[in-house]
């Protein structure tokens, strides 16, 4: 997965849950990128992962959420036009494009897991 993410996605912030696990695969994910460890994300509402994300993403160009399920998987489908009909094993990777203006609207870009790469 990290191999895929360096060709596609080098964020200038990433926002972890602050759980030992999830902050270590972040670190695996991402070297060299400041990890920011949110307890908040740790099986929080989609809402809570929502207003990070909105909030990161006025700060930040490109903002990576390392979390858990079963927030991340909602959380996809909050932001998917299309909600995804799958299971969000460990190490899935969805991308969105983000608009602000004038309103926030959110598109699917990639949606990937391990199984997806071991395929391809």
């Amino acid at each position: 997965m990290r191999s895929w993410l360096e060709t596609r996605a080098q964020p200038d912030r990433v926002l972890a849950s602050a759980a030992a696990r999830t902050t270590a695969t972040a670190e695996g994910l991402f070297p060299g990128i400041t990890i920011e460890g949110v307890g908040e994300l740790y099986l929080c509402q989609v809402r809570t992962l929502m207003e990070r994300i909105e909030t990161a993403t006025l700060e930040y160009d490109e903002v990576a959420i390392v979390g858990h399920n079963p927030t991340i998987g909602r959380g996809i489908n909050e932001l998917s036009s299309e909600p995804l009909e799958t299971s969000y094993p460990t190490l899935s990777v969805a991308r969105f494009e983000v608009e602000t203006d004038p309103t926030w609207s959110y598109r699917l870009t990639d949606f990937v897991t391990p199984k997806i790469l071991r395929r391809s």
